[in-house]
């Protein structure tokens, strides 16, 4: 199974791409979350995963910069 990490920094639209997707039924483990890029990037740094989905737009670090450093610290997520 491949793991996944959704970055949103709005609660409600987070949990509803969280709730709304039957992820193991697409062979994907329930996904980590964060509401930031920076707080993304802390918990990456610790556990990678497989598949990032992120926002563009949020606070501290938006999602391109996390892109970007993802990819630095892990070649082959995506």
């Amino acid at each position: 199974m491949y793991s996944v990490m959704v970055v949103e920094d709005e609660y409600y639209v987070r949990a509803s791409i969280l709730n709304r997707i039957e992820w193991e039924s697409l062979g994907l483990l329930m996904p980590r979350q964060a509401e930031n890029g920076q707080q993304a990037l802390e918990l990456l740094r610790r556990e990678p995963v497989h598949i990032l989905i992120t926002d563009i737009r949020m606070p501290l670090m938006d999602g391109l910069t996390l892109t970007l450093e993802a990819q630095k610290l892990y070649p082959d997520i995506c």
